[in-house]
């Protein structure tokens, strides 16, 4: 079972936390983890719980529960619309009776794990992850040409390669080619950290790194996988031990210490005072978590944590708006600069990435917005 209110951002931690003691007539628990892995299906559940609550929600819930139900749904559904889950423009390989090939029980308390086709050549959107995740190549040979910002990144993956993702990494496009083979993810629900690492629970996280090659952890991880597969056969307790040394070995190898280890609360006037000036001085270049995390000496996931509690949004969609904000002050004061021009001036890899993004913030092209 998927754990997806720790992959969907805190506007859906939001939802589930709003509607934590409301129960739905027709719908499940919005508390509970829903059963699918992509965001369409969780889109579909979301859309279905507004549905069946638009007038009043039952329980005796009031009536300003029903009010940011619908609030926060939409917020939600927008984030689903803007981006998707790490590589989930490939297909799970499922079981002749439709459930996932991986199928966890629902007592389940490990690491996540799904097996997918990868297909020759690929395109996809905004990415993320929202947790630590691992993918790993089991057969053939692929390359993925990804965007972050002005940033592009040759990937390779083949046996017996693996690639480690922060919980706070995303991208903004790529595309992929090579054989066609099969590939596994690893995700660490937020609720596997807290059950085996309370004390880290708020600041754990991983080191992004492409092209790890360990022999020893890629055996346990597939052997994790087929236990998986053939229903916990060596039982419950064989999987957790596999489990447990498989966040060891990410822990020791690959995790991101911290010294800070209380639940955010907001920055100091001198810490927000920095990071304001650092992406104030930004938006032009390769700004990312790692570098304003960097900048305050905090781990990418406890950073993240913490400014969005500070200002209010997650960090890419918050520099996101302050480069929108200063394309469009340049649209205007300074006639004579071309799109292209703003666009790289403000952090955008190209005039068509800006007209995209400037378009779904603002409603209107950079053009109209200049002409007008």
């Amino acid at each position: 079972m998927w754990d997806v209110k720790y992959y969907v951002s805190v506007q859906v931690l939001d939802f589930i936390a709003i509607t934590e003691n409301c129960s739905f007539p027709n719908q499940k628990r919005a508390s509970c983890d829903f059963d699918f892995p992509d965001g369409n299906c969780l889109k579909k559940n979301l859309v279905g719980a507004l549905e069946s609550n638009r007038n009043l929600l039952s329980g005796g819930a009031p009536i300003t529960h029903g009010w940011l139900l619908v609030e926060t749904t939409v917020k939600a559904l927008k984030v689903i619309e803007d981006k998707s889950l790490l590589v989930s423009h490939c297909s799970e390989v499922l079981k002749k009776n439709g459930q996932p090939l991986l199928f966890t029980p629902p007592d389940w308390h490990g690491p996540q794990i799904v097996k997918s086709v990868v297909a020759t050549a690929t395109e996809f959107g905004p990415q993320f992850t929202g947790i630590p995740m691992i993918l790993l190549r089991v057969t053939g040979k692929r390359t993925r040409w990804i965007r972050q910002g002005l940033k592009r990144t040759e990937v390779v993956s083949m046996p017996p390669m693996f690639h480690v993702h922060g919980a706070s990494y995303e991208l903004d496009s790529g595309h992929g080619d090579g054989e066609a083979g099969m590939g596994l993810r690893l995700s660490l629900p937020k609720s596997f950290i807290q059950r085996y690492l309370p004390e880290r629970s708020h600041t754990f996280d991983l080191q992004t790194k492409f092209g790890c090659v360990d022999n020893k952890f890629r055996r346990l991880v597939i052997l994790l996988a087929q236990e998986l597969e053939m229903g916990l056969r060596n039982g419950p307790m064989f999987a957790e031990g596999l489990s447990l040394t498989i966040l060891g070995l990410l822990d020791q190898h690959y995790g991101i210490k911290s010294l800070t280890l209380d639940a955010p609360q907001k920055m100091s006037f001198k810490h927000k005072a920095k990071i304001t000036e650092l992406i104030d001085a930004s938006l032009g270049s390769n700004l990312t978590i790692e570098n304003m995390a960097e900048a305050l000496d905090l781990s990418p996931s406890y950073f993240c944590a913490l400014f969005s509690a500070t200002f209010g949004a997650p960090p890419h969609k918050y520099v996101t708006q302050k480069r929108i904000d200063r394309a469009a002050y340049l649209l205007r004061s300074e006639p004579q600069k071309s799109l292209a021009e703003i666009a790289t001036s403000t952090g955008f890899s190209s005039q068509s990435h800006l007209t995209g993004v400037f378009k779904r913030y603002m409603k209107q092209t950079p053009a109209r917005y200049r002409a007008y």
